[in-house]
């Protein structure tokens, strides 16, 4: 990952926000890192200490598509194609970098 100009859209400032926003308990390597949502007005933190439940984490792609207008009829967007995909863009990605760097000089 790498910062982007718009903080809105940068993933690192992101992460930071949401590492910010669990309760310290839940911030161990042996800690799950999706974390139920506390929906409580006055709550200190963001999440609970729970883990979140495995139903809402397979429906995660299918709301975010939703609320962002993506009609996904024609091509049935799962969390899997979404995984396969970032894992094809990451390795051009890296394979370009790969190419630029070994002919530098």
């Amino acid at each position: 990952m790498w910062p982007c100009s718009d903080p809105k859209r940068d993933p690192i400032l992101a992460y930071k926000t949401f590492a910010v926003e669990r309760t310290p308990k839940t911030c161990t390597p042996e800690s799950p890192f999706y974390l139920g949502i506390d929906h409580n007005i006055n709550a200190k933190y963001w999440f609970t200490t729970q883990p979140m439940g495995k139903n809402t984490i397979n429906s995660l792609l299918k709301t975010m598509c939703q609320n962002a207008g993506i009609d996904d009829e024609e091509h049935r967007l799962t969390n899997h194609s979404a995984r396969k995909t970032m894992v094809k863009k990451l390795k051009k990605a890296t394979s370009l970098i790969l190419i630029s760097y070994r002919y530098r000089f």
